[in-house]
């Protein structure tokens, strides 16, 4: 005698019923998809934009090392490198590459200006005096 099997049923090791969700589950899975709008506010929105970052350590060591002895933050550098991330959204590891050479570069160009303003008015010589 052969047994016979529904059309909606795969048999290997495993058997998969294929049948449609009951009302009630519908009901509830309508109910759960109301709980679960994503991020309200706008911290919560840019902490979900960081969420296709592969790597949770957003600058290596060694960087962080090196502020920490010129007596910089790497927070604040961590928030600036952050900021870009959620600013341009990476999708790979060279967007993600791409968006920390900026941070560097942004934070290297920062730190001269605070050294140029640091150090005062610049020396301006009379020239046309010495031309004389």
């Amino acid at each position: 005698m052969e047994k016979t099997v529904p059309e909606d049923t795969i048999t290997h090791d495993l058997t998969i019923r294929c049948s449609q969700p009951s009302p009630l589950q519908i009901a509830a899975n309508r109910r759960n998809a109301l709980k679960s709008t994503g991020p309200r506010t706008v911290a919560g929105k840019r902490r979900a934009s960081l969420n296709s970052v592969t790597s949770r350590q957003l600058i290596p060591a060694e960087l962080g090392a090196q502020l920490r002895a010129r007596g910089e933050d790497p927070r604040e550098f961590c928030r600036l490198h952050r900021d870009l991330i959620a600013l341009f959204q990476p999708h790979d590891v060279a967007g993600a590459r791409v968006a920390q050479l900026l941070a560097e570069t942004w934070w290297e160009k920062a730190r001269r200006i605070r050294q140029w303003v640091a150090a005062g008015q610049p020396r301006c010589y009379d020239l046309d005096a010495r031309l004389e």
